[in-house]
C-alpha cells in the first residue's frame, strides 16, 4: 500500500509527529459535523477537484490541528456510518447514487492511512471485480476508480483481501476507542 501512496497521494505529508515537522503542502480542507457525518461529507466531496491530495479534516466547533488524527477519526466515523446505512441490511437501490461517494471514501481510507473499509459483505467484495448491472455496485466501482482501485482490484485480485472483514479497532462513538 505504501507504494500506491507514494504514487497516488499528493500534497502535504499524511502523518506528522509534531507541528514543528509539518511541511507545507496542498490539502483538501473539509469541515465536518460529526453529528451528521454522511451528509456533511457527501456535500463537501462535491467541491473536491482532486481526491489524490491529502485530506485535512476539521470538526465543526472543535479546535484541533489535523496532523493526521482528525482525518483518521473522520474515516473511522465514515466507515461506521457507511456500514450501517449502505451495507448492514443489504444494498440500498434507492440510494444507489450515494455509492459513488461510498467508493470514494473507501479509496481515501485505503490511501490516506485511515481505518481500512472492512465492512463489505463477501458477495459485494467479489462483485467489485465483475461486470455487473447492479447500479449500487457500478457506482461503488466508479467511486473506487477515482483512485484506480477498481482496475487495480481486477488486475491484482489479492488486493481485495484489504476489504475483508477483520477485528480491527474502531470507534464506538466520537470520543472512545474500543476493540470489537
Amino acid at each position: 500500500m505504501h507504494f500506491l501512496q507514494k504514487e497516488l497521494v499528493e500534497g502535504r505529508d499524511l502523518d506528522v509527529a509534531s507541528e514543528s515537522e509539518l511541511k507545507e503542502g496542498k490539502t483538501n480542507y473539509i469541515c465536518k459535523d460529526r453529528h451528521d457525518i454522511l451528509k456533511t461529507t457527501f456535500t463537501e466531496l462535491k467541491s473536491i477537484d482532486n481526491f489524490h491530495i491529502t485530506f485535512e479534516v476539521d470538526f465543526m466547533g472543535e479546535k484541533a490541528r489535523d496532523l493526521g488524527g482528525p482525518r483518521k477519526e473522520w474515516i473511522c466515523l465514515m466507515n461506521l456510518a457507511i456500514k450501517e446505512t449502505y451495507f448492514d441490511n443489504g444494498l440500498r437501490e434507492h440510494l444507489s447514487d450515494d455509492y459513488f461517494n461510498v467508493g470514494s471514501i473507501m479509496g481515501i481510507a485505503l490511501l490516506q492511512n485511515g481505518q481500512l473499509p472492512t465492512f463489505l459483505p463477501a458477495d459485494v467484495i467479489e462483485e467489485l471485480v465483475t461486470l455487473t448491472s447492479d447500479c449500487c455496485i457500478v457506482n461503488l466501482q466508479k467511486g473506487l476508480d477515482v483512485f484506480g482501485f477498481a482496475k487495480i482490484f481486477q488486475k491484482v485480485p489479492i488486493m481485495l483481501h484489504l476489504l475483508r472483514p477483520t477485528t480491527q479497532a474502531c470507534y464506538k462513538n466520537a470520543t472512545q476507542f474500543i476493540d470489537p
